[in-house]
């Protein structure tokens, strides 16, 4: 089951607690099927903190990302991108755009008999 924007601030909260952070969850966006959360210094919450954020999955996990170059697409690969899509990044998919989820399997299939890996 998906989890809500709500649902997702309140495990950020619950993950940077559990970190010993002072830190607080402060917006949460969807992108490829999970929620980016970012956080602030409740005691600063105009002031912009260095690095990274907060990947909220669908089942509720909750994953530190860093500001990095393409770290979020490390840790979350554009399936579209993908010479052979996972099935971890189809399963993401899924959440956001099912259709395009089943292109791309089909896409992957069609690439797997053209190399002989199924029949």
């Amino acid at each position: 089951m998906a989890v809500k924007r709500a649902e997702a601030l309140r495990l950020a909260d619950a993950h940077l607690a559990a970190e010993g952070s002072p830190w607080v969850a402060s917006g949460a966006n969807r992108y490829r099927g999970v929620w980016l959360v970012g956080y602030v210094d409740p005691a600063h919450p105009d002031e912009m903190l260095q690095g990274g954020g907060l990947i909220v999955l669908p089942d509720g996990e909750v994953l530190d990302f860093s500001s990095a170059p393409r770290a979020l697409d490390e840790l979350l690969p554009d399936p579209r991108r993908a010479h052979d899509t996972d099935d971890e990044a189809l399963e993401l998919m899924d959440a956001s755009d099912p259709a395009e989820a089943a292109e791309l399997r089909a896409l992957r299939q069609s690439r797997q008999r053209a190399r002989g890996e199924i029949a």
